[in-house]
């Protein structure tokens, strides 16, 4: 902010009765727009300063070329221009916007920059309409459009579809046609990146490699699992036989034997 001039305004309209000293003053913030010629950009306006108001402000810097308020301040120039549904569907602005201000002379300008720093705006009507319940109530209607609205856009949008899908159907008959001169027009067909091809396929190939290896390190584990169980079982019967062997000696040596 800190480029920016600051411009106290003070609404006062024909229909109020306070005093002029009583009207709490509000902050305006502009400063000189680069690359768009002799132009003021403005910034924290409010929803009941329109054009004349803004025009009332600057009157006495030169001629006033034109006025723009937005809702976004301009960061680069749209090349395109949004479909009508979606514009209709977008978001109601309902805070303080933004503004351009172009001049005739650049000198006019540099007087917007060093004029004075209060201004009290006479005359000024108000619009209860955009200020309050009223303004909520009115963004609310506007969010929803008729829908015969809506009906007639859409049906535009799928005719300019259907034109468009034709012609690429058109044009994909007309390849490997000759014209009038015998000429064939071949369609240029983008060639694949060999590069990115060979690099896809070297990690394809590494993780078909990890793959096998986890499945053959599994396999060869439980392999290893089998093996250590039959090798338990094994020495458990070995066990039980010599068991069974040193029983039946125990069993001889305690017979009684008289002589």
């Amino acid at each position: 902010m800190a480029d920016f001039h600051v411009l106290k305004i003070s609404f006062w309209s024909t229909s109020s009765e306070n005093e002029i000293d009583s009207v709490s003053p509000h902050c305006i913030f502009y400063k000189k727009h680069v690359g768009e010629g002799p132009t003021l950009f403005l910034m924290n306006i409010p929803p009941y300063c329109d054009k004349i108001c803004l025009k009332s402000l600057f009157k006495d810097c030169g001629t006033i070329k034109s006025i723009n308020i937005v809702s976004t301040p301009r960061l680069k120039s749209e090349s395109e221009a949004p479909i009508p549904l979606l514009k209709m569907m977008e978001t109601v602005e309902k805070d303080f916007q933004y503004a351009y201000v172009t001049f005739n002379e650049e000198s006019s300008v540099d007087v917007a920059l060093d004029m004075r720093k209060s201004k009290i705006i006479r005359n000024i009507k108000v619009d209860d309409s955009l200020v309050g319940l009223n303004r909520w109530i009115k963004d609310y209607g506007e969010l929803y459009p008729e829908e015969s609205s809506v009906q007639s856009i859409v049906n535009e949008y799928m005719v300019q579809y259907d034109l468009n899908k034709a012609k690429e159907e058109e044009a994909r008959k007309e390849e490997g046609q000759p014209d009038d001169e015998g000429w064939v027009t071949v369609p240029v067909k983008k060639k694949p990146n060999q590069d990115a091809q060979n690099a896809k396929k070297k990690l394809n190939k590494k993780l078909e490699k990890k793959k096998r290896s986890e499945k053959e390190l599994m396999s060869f584990y439980l392999f290893q699992q089998r093996e250590e169980k039959r090798e338990k079982v094994a020495a458990l019967r070995l066990k039980f036989e010599d068991d069974k062997k040193r029983i039946t000696q125990l069993r001889q040596q305690r017979k009684f034997k008289p002589f």
